[in-house]
């Protein structure tokens, strides 16, 4: 919780025009494009720590299944059944990946090539 504090002060220190997930979305980006591996690590964290804020966060959802392989979702997928960390919150699944529920699907890559679709 300290270090959840830390980072809000310093996040609102150094750009008071964004909120607190676009903040979290923006260093993560950095993180994802400087080193893929540190970001993987940072996941699960970033999910435990700012959950209030980004439990549910489209953006940052977006983020992470865009830039983790098969493994890497496969692992996640495992920690998110042992309770590890909450993705998504209170929000509702459809809404996050459907916009609100409006016809439309969302496809997401992986490293490896691989691809799911997801029509809501």
């Amino acid at each position: 919780a300290v270090a959840a504090s830390v980072y809000a002060a310093f996040a609102e220190t150094t750009d008071s025009s964004s909120n607190l997930e676009a903040c979290i979305i923006r260093d993560m980006e950095r993180c994802q494009t400087a080193d893929a591996n540190l970001f993987y690590f940072l996941i699960p964290g970033v999910y435990q720590q700012f959950s209030p804020v980004v439990a549910g966060s489209s953006g940052l959802l977006y983020l992470i299944v865009s830039s983790i392989d098969s493994a890497q979702l496969h692992d996640l997928i495992c920690q998110l059944s042992l309770n590890k960390f909450q993705l998504f919150g209170r929000t509702r699944i459809a809404d996050l990946l459907g916009g609100g529920g409006r016809a439309g699907g969302h496809v997401a890559r992986w490293g490896g090539g691989d691809s799911i679709s997801l029509n809501v």
